[in-house]
């Protein structure tokens, strides 16, 4: 089943965001997310990355007579290595709980001709003429990363005038925690004669890990939709002059807009930010230099596991890896650097990931290490790579040609070739899932053996 394997533009690894609130006291009535002036009608998002136009949705919402929302959208979006050409058509009851979804088209290069249907806890999956069956929570809502509406139809569960942190289940097995936090009244960019400021309320959606902000107008439209972390946006064409300004309120309800990676109060280690150059981008990173201890002193570098991640890999939520591994050995006596991959973060390279593999991350560690033996603190002969997963598979590649390394390290690197672990992580679901028979299982694993040819 296609749709489970897919590469997400919105990582799950993504840390959740602190807010702080405005008083509810203070916060006028707000309009509701689930009525026909907020739900039905046509419109158009324009979706960005790193202030970069990657794409548009053009969307059209109907309202149903006796009750219930028929939506159909079509997604196009070009990223390096991530185009999407995507038709899909969700049907809602009244409480906007979705009874069917179809989707149609390229997504990641790769066709998708999909149908799930709804109903009593089963969750039926119709992929290229292919029937399963699965559980899933009944009344879950679906959401799809880079289909935009989606995310405005789920946020149409939240029921705005009982306010508060609300519960409900999204399809197959997350939970989304919906909040209203405060009202902004901002003025539009660009204009020639400032109008009068126009009003939004502003709610949080988080799914697992993943924090998203969503702003609605006093129709009760969902008209932008951010993930503050990755720098990526979804505005309502109508609505794009409205961005900036609605992003610059953030600095006065969150907490910490950007991971702080400044060094700890009376650390015995300092932290500097660096950046290090490799062919037409940069990597930005943090450098955590030991207060005491020989000079110059022995360094790690840290590589990242698959997938675009920031310098800290939080591989889950309130647990970053990278940084509770360089702080203790920086309290040691050990310099470590550790950056964002590029592409994401303070690091740049947007352009290069369609083509860029393994190898080209190796390379991005090489600089590293070339960096690091320009700095006076460091000892050019005491550098090791730590290396996580995808980077235990990086570490290798890099002591292979450099005998001056010192040392690598390897958690949960691989041991097989590349197919057979993709093979393994995509077959893991199935042997997990206790709900599954055992001609299910096998049915699940000759389509992944497919996929992956």
């Amino acid at each position: 089943m296609r749709l489970f394997i897919l590469s997400l533009l919105i990582s799950l690894l993504t840390p959740a965001l602190p807010f702080a609130q405005q008083s509810k006291t203070q916060l006028p009535a707000p309009p509701p997310l689930l009525s026909a002036a907020a739900l039905c009608g046509k419109g158009t998002f324009l979706i960005s990355l790193s202030g970069t136009s990657i794409g548009r949705e053009t969307f059209e919402v109907k309202c149903v007579e006796g009750g219930g929302f028929s939506g159909n959208a079509k997604t196009d979006i070009k990223l390096p290595g991530a185009t999407i050409d995507l038709q899909t058509t969700i049907e809602l009851d009244k409480a906007a709980v979705p009874s069917k979804v179809t989707l149609k088209g390229m997504m990641m290069s790769a066709a998708m001709d999909e149908t799930l249907v709804f109903k009593d806890g089963t969750a039926t999956s119709t992929d290229n003429g292919k029937s399963r069956d699965m559980p899933y929570a009944n009344g879950a809502s679906f959401v799809m990363s880079n289909v935009p509406y989606t995310f405005m139809l789920a946020a149409a569960r939240y029921d705005a005038a009982r306010g508060g942190v609300q519960t409900f289940p999204i399809f197959p097995n997350l939970s989304a925690q919906m909040e209203r936090i405060g009202r902004d009244e901002v003025q539009p960019t660009g204009a020639a004669v400032p109008p009068k400021p126009t009003a939004f309320d502003r709610y949080t959606l988080q799914l697992g890990p993943v924090t998203l902000l969503l702003w609605a107008d006093m129709q009760g439209r969902i008209v932008l939709i951010s993930l503050p972390l990755q720098n990526y946006i979804s505005v309502r064409e109508e609505y794009a002059s409205f961005v900036e300004p609605l992003h610059a309120t953030l600095g006065k309800t969150m907490k910490h807009l950007k991971p702080d990676y400044s060094a700890p109060p009376d650390a015995p280690f300092t932290a500097e930010e660096v950046k290090i150059k490799v062919k037409d981008f940069e990597l930005a990173g943090t450098l955590l230099l030991p207060k005491t201890g020989t000079r110059p002193c022995p360094a790690v570098i840290t590589s990242t596991g698959s997938g675009q991640q920031t310098r800290d890999e939080p591989v889950i939520k309130d647990y970053k890896i990278f940084r509770q591994i360089a702080e203790h050995l920086a309290a040691r006596g050990i310099a470590v650097l550790r950056v964002d991959d590029r592409g994401v973060g303070d690091s740049t390279g947007l352009g290069t990931l369609d083509k860029a593999t393994t190898f080209d991350y190796a390379d991005d560690v090489r600089a590293q290490v070339a960096y690091l033996r320009t700095r006076r603190e460091i000892d050019a002969d005491k550098i090791a790579i730590v290396g996580h997963s995808e980077g235990g598979v990086i570490a290798p590649l890099v002591a292979a040609d450099d005998p001056k390394l010192a040392a690598i390290v390897l958690l949960a690197g691989t041991g097989k070739r590349g197919d057979e672990v993709l093979l393994y992580q995509m077959n893991r679901p199935l042997e997990l899932n206790a709900a599954m028979s055992e001609e299910e299982k096998a049915k699940g694993r000759a389509e992944n053996q497919q996929i992956l040819r």
